[in-house]
């Protein structure tokens, strides 16, 4: 069945995004924590931008389990586009600035 297929391969790929955007959670954590630690210097935003990342995989999480597919797109191409659009455009340069600093 045609939707059966599409609809396994639609989990394997959300499943593949939460998995790498949990990972980036943890990676810029911890880069957060060693910038706070080593130069005393914490990073306006991050601890929200953290947040509201975890509560889209939640939200997105909850989606998948109600198979609501329209829910799942809306939030991937709104929420967590937006998300980590502010990461590539203030906080990724923000952090690399301190690092090489």
């Amino acid at each position: 069945d045609f939707s059966k297929e599409r609809e396994f391969f639609w989990n394997k790929r959300i499943s593949k995004i939460t998995s790498d955007v949990g990972q980036f959670v943890e990676l810029t954590t911890l880069l957060s924590k060693a910038i706070t630690n080593r130069k005393g210097i914490s990073i306006p935003g991050i601890k929200e931008s953290h947040v509201h990342l975890l509560f889209i995989l939640k939200a997105m999480n909850q989606a998948q389990l109600k198979s609501d597919l329209i829910a799942l797109d809306d939030l991937i191409k709104y929420e967590l586009k937006d998300n980590l659009t502010q990461w590539k455009i203030d906080l990724i340069p923000q952090i690399r600035k301190l690092l090489n600093s």
